[in-house]
């Protein structure tokens, strides 16, 4: 499958294999997105995905992509990064399809709720509706796979913030105020 604006992608773009140059044919993708700087922007990003044909990513969701994994405060990803992104979207991709029972692109309520579980979070039928109530800005009841992506990150964040807090692993943590509202704005749109 060819991707267009970067040349074609690697035969298994699922596949990277070993940093640098040479044979690598995940890295030489990952040159011809990030150019000559070899750093995708979130506009790079963005177009890069948008060329897999699976939905429109939004500049917001390519932005809290970037946050999660820019470790030097760059606001650029490198290889590596763009590396670890890869194999997690791939995860994300073949549950989002796995719990898209119709085929329409979209997951509703007990279909992101099953999907939820498959990553491990045990979360009340009530907070799945009011994520599909933040992130579904038309019907309030269903994701589109940009959203779930979004919705991913915002989970995966908030849980590694709460599990840094509880010191015995019990599900029970401490904040202070200040911390908790750095957590918000932090995962704030």
């Amino acid at each position: 499958m060819a991707y267009p604006g970067y040349g074609g992608a690697p035969q298994d773009a699922w596949a990277p294999s070993a940093p640098g140059p040479g044979m690598d044919p995940f890295y030489q993708y990952f040159s011809r997105v990030a150019g000559s700087d070899q750093q995708i922007s979130v506009l790079e990003l963005q177009k890069c995905l948008n060329t897999l044909g699976w939905v429109n990513f939004s500049l917001n969701t390519c932005h809290i992509i970037l946050d999660m994994l820019d470790r030097d405060y760059s606001e650029q990803m490198g290889y590596n990064e763009f590396k670890e992104f890869w194999v997690v979207l791939k995860q994300w991709k073949e549950t989002f399809d796995r719990y898209d029972l119709n085929r329409t692109g979209y997951i509703e309520g007990p279909e992101f709720h099953n999907a939820l579980r498959e990553f491990g979070y045990n979360l009340s039928p009530q907070f799945v509706g009011l994520v599909l109530y933040k992130f579904d800005f038309e019907t309030r009841r269903k994701l589109n796979f940009d959203q779930f992506v979004n919705t991913c990150i915002m989970l995966k964040g908030l849980t590694d913030h709460f599990r840094h807090r509880d010191a015995t692993q019990t599900g029970h943590a401490k904040f202070n105020y200040d911390d908790f509202m750095q957590v918000a704005v932090t995962f704030a749109p």
